[in-house]
């Protein structure tokens, strides 16, 4: 039997609508479920985390908006045809989240005059660097995001774009002065299935800060059932990447394997976890703060950690962490088993997220009170709920055996406790997750030869 899907979400498009696009594509039936933001007070504490869009699965709840597109992307023949070009939607669909990520600070800021230097800072250099880049890259690509036909990256910047046109800027030429990126979209928008989404969906709604309300909870808009592909409601495709003869992860010969990030823990260790783990020899390249501004143009994104494959670079710490776990099978079991390790490790990073606010935040005092809520409000909830987590599931973040998620938590709680060395202290499972990941003999012996550094500070 088919699996029934019910997306909850607000009512407007937002972080939700890459999966909408998803269903539309893949001629899916789905529930889209909206909830008013005047219910969410009472709606909050039923989600997994506190935080929409979710899917629900025959009933089991999944949070992580770029997680549930990529499961269901699986389910669609989505993801490319091989491993390499899933690294390569995964690293675009991360980046494209950077850019989201500047224009939502900006669009949501409260203070008028920040809001103001914040949205041209975004408008004038933020978006014209990455939509340059994208447009590059797409161009270049012969009008895909990623290989020679749609990919579930296609329909994330398709949905997200628009919604940057809609919502974030004012200027209605904001993608003009890049024409391969117009030319996707189209490409996208006049696809049937997602033409046919556009014409029936509800109306778009403002985008608003969550404080404003409007309407009662309703279920808007299933797909046609008679727009359901007769092969996807009698089977679904399983993850099934298929090595490229012709791509540099592929061959005769092992892959070369090249880590350039900063000489401190970070960002990479992750990546240098799950090498490690995996008793994979790779070049671990350390940098020096000094250095960065002359190797920073260099990178594809002006970000590190970037991995080298056979000499192809590749940014985005969890797009690599991800591809390796692949590579030495830690990804899980199965596709449910993939996608609560993708959920899980993006739920740390919103903790994460939190937690860079106190670094980035010029004014002293509003630092601080960062910090207090931070240490007072973030991270017992959070906290709390990774333990439960790990409590239920025998001492490990997800399934019965390791994964990439447990190596991600394990450095992550890791730099936590160097900062703040009580903060696991009430949370015995967290404390024991943590003690038998470091007794790992290859992650022991990792952390007894690693070069010393700094961890990032919380």
């Amino acid at each position: 039997m088919a699996p029934k899907y019910k997306l909850i979400y607000f009512d407007f498009t937002g972080a939700a609508e890459p999966i909408r696009y998803i269903f539309a594509y893949g001629n899916q039936e789905f529930e889209d479920f909206r909830v008013p933001r005047d219910k969410w007070p009472e709606f909050k504490s039923s989600t997994p985390f506190g935080k929409l869009p979710i899917l629900e699965v025959d009933g089991k709840q999944v949070p992580q908006s770029i997680s549930i597109a990529r499961y269901l992307a699986s389910k669609f023949n989505l993801t490319g045809k091989d491993e390499w070009e899933a690294l390569q939607c995964d690293y675009l669909v991360d980046t494209l989240g950077d850019l989201k990520q500047e224009a939502v600070k900006a669009f949501f800021e409260p203070d008028p005059e920040k809001a103001e230097v914040l949205k041209k800072k975004v408008l004038e250099e933020v978006f014209p660097f990455y939509l340059g880049k994208f447009d590059k890259i797409i161009k270049d690509n012969g009008g895909f995001t990623v290989g020679s036909q749609i990919t579930w990256s296609d329909l994330v910047f398709a949905a997200s774009l628009s919604d940057f046109e809609n919502h974030i800027s004012s200027k209605s030429d904001l993608l003009k002065p890049y024409p391969a990126i117009t030319a996707l979209l189209n490409k996208i928008h006049t696809l049937p299935s997602i033409k046919a989404w556009l014409e029936t969906r509800p109306p778009i709604k403002p985008l608003q800060p969550l404080k404003r309300s409007s309407g009662m909870i309703s279920k808007v808009g299933h797909l046609p059932v008679d727009r359901l592909n007769a092969e996807d409601r009698g089977s679904e495709p399983t993850l099934n990447f298929r090595p490229s003869r012709d791509k540099p992860i592929v061959g005769k010969m092992a892959p070369k394997y090249k880590l350039i990030y900063f000489d401190t823990i970070g960002a990479a260790e992750s990546i240098r976890y799950i090498f490690a783990y995996a008793n994979q020899e790779y070049e671990d390249v350390r940098i020096s703060r000094e250095q960065w501004p002359q190797l920073k143009d260099s990178t594809p994104f002006g970000k590190i950690p970037v991995l080298e494959i056979d000499g192809k670079q590749i940014p985005q710490s969890m797009s690599i962490a991800r591809y390796l776990a692949r590579q030495f099978n830690l990804a899980g079991k199965d596709e449910w088993e993939a996608l609560q390790c993708d959920y899980l490790v993006d739920t740390l990073g919103d903790l994460k997220k939190e937690i860079a606010k106190i670094t980035y935040e010029p004014d002293p005092d509003t630092a601080a009170a960062i910090k207090k809520k931070v240490l007072e409000e973030n991270f017992p909830f959070y906290l709390e709920k990774f333990e439960t987590i790990i409590a239920n599931n025998c001492g490990f973040t997800v399934g019965s055996q390791i994964t990439w998620s447990d190596l991600v938590f394990a450095v992550t709680l890791s730099n936590f406790k160097h900062r703040i060395p009580d903060i696991l202290n009430k949370y015995s499972a967290l404390q024991e997750f943590l003690t038998k990941i470091h007794n790992l003999p290859s992650i022991k012996a990792w952390l007894e030869r690693r070069p010393p550094s700094q961890p990032t500070k919380v």
